[in-house]
């Protein structure tokens, strides 16, 4: 009943078998500090395929949501614009 995302895997994957992990792409720590703060999701439809091409997914700047804390509480969640 924890506020997860996918960005949770790495921590997950890592948790009680690697010490301090980091990203073998940057180099930076592992983390769910940031996550504390809430997460950004779209409403966008992933298949709605003629919306997007292969190395692109398009969003609009009103097709997204912030949501933080318990995601059972309707108050939690808001719609944003991004600029």
């Amino acid at each position: 009943m924890s506020f997860m995302t996918n960005a949770d895997v790495p921590m997950l994957a890592t948790k009680g078998i690697i010490e301090n992990p980091v990203n073998p792409w940057t180099g930076s720590a592992l983390s769910s500090e940031l996550k504390q703060k809430g997460a950004f999701i779209t409403t966008n439809d992933f298949f709605l395929a003629h919306h997007h091409n292969k190395n692109t997914f398009k969003i609009k700047n009103d097709e997204w949501i912030f949501v933080h804390d318990n995601i059972f509480d309707p108050t939690n969640w808001s719609e944003v614009t991004v600029e």
